[in-house]
């Protein structure tokens, strides 16, 4: 594995992010679950930060919402891209048009959040995610769970019936067993996937833009 710059990388770290947000959980898991698996001479990027990339490199997109801040990376060649969401992959086709920009879909690491379901499912409704991203019309009886401590959070969510959210956290409500009701407004799969079926998916990817068979 090739691994250019992620969650590991001393730069990353020395910016003293919490290990809350999504982005720092997704390539951990690429790096840990994925990425040792797949084939290929390409580096990857999982962590965006700019100038921390080179031509040939594999990136992850994180930020689904806001695609502006992927603009730099136009000055490298032969990219592939791998975006979680239509809209994401769309605004990035005309950002970057020297680049394979392509839709992988989220997957988490299954095994690892089952072990924190709850037996019994005792409260409501939650949601679940970042603070910042609380939407403005949820029911009144909802209750809000920011995503602090994730192991302690984990166990929380699993202990309600319906949970609020988008992205990786609607991802871990589902293999919770809750009942998810999504906050996104934009296009993408929200089916169940782990991070060993996204092996497979994303080595296709891969063969067929570099003409591997």
């Amino acid at each position: 594995m090739n691994l250019y710059f992620s969650h590991l990388s001393p730069e990353y770290k020395a910016l003293g992010l919490p290990k809350t947000n999504g982005a720092y959980w997704y390539s951990k898991e690429l790096v840990e679950n994925i990425l040792p698996k797949i084939k290929t001479e390409r580096p990857f990027v999982t962590i965006n930060l700019d100038p921390f990339c080179c031509d040939n490199a594999i990136v992850i997109i994180h930020n689904n919402i806001d695609q502006k801040g992927y603009e730099w990376l136009s000055r490298f060649k032969n990219l592939i891209c791998l975006c979680s969401k239509i809209e994401a992959l769309c605004n990035l086709v005309e950002m970057l048009p020297k680049a394979h920009v392509v839709f992988l879909p989220m997957s988490i690491d299954t095994t690892y959040v089952k072990k924190f379901k709850a037996k019994k499912k005792t409260r409501n409704a939650c949601y679940f995610g970042r603070l910042a991203t609380v939407p403005n019309d949820l029911p009144k009886n909802v209750k809000i769970l920011g995503n602090h401590d994730r192991e302690e959070t984990l166990k929380e969510v699993a202990k309600y019936k319906t949970v609020y959210a988008r992205g990786r956290c609607l991802l871990e409500a589902k293999c919770l067993g809750c009942k998810t009701i999504s906050t996104s407004k934009m296009t993408g799969s929200e089916d169940l996937i782990d991070n060993k079926d996204a092996i497979k998916l994303l080595q296709n990817i891969i063969n067929e833009i570099d003409g591997v068979k």
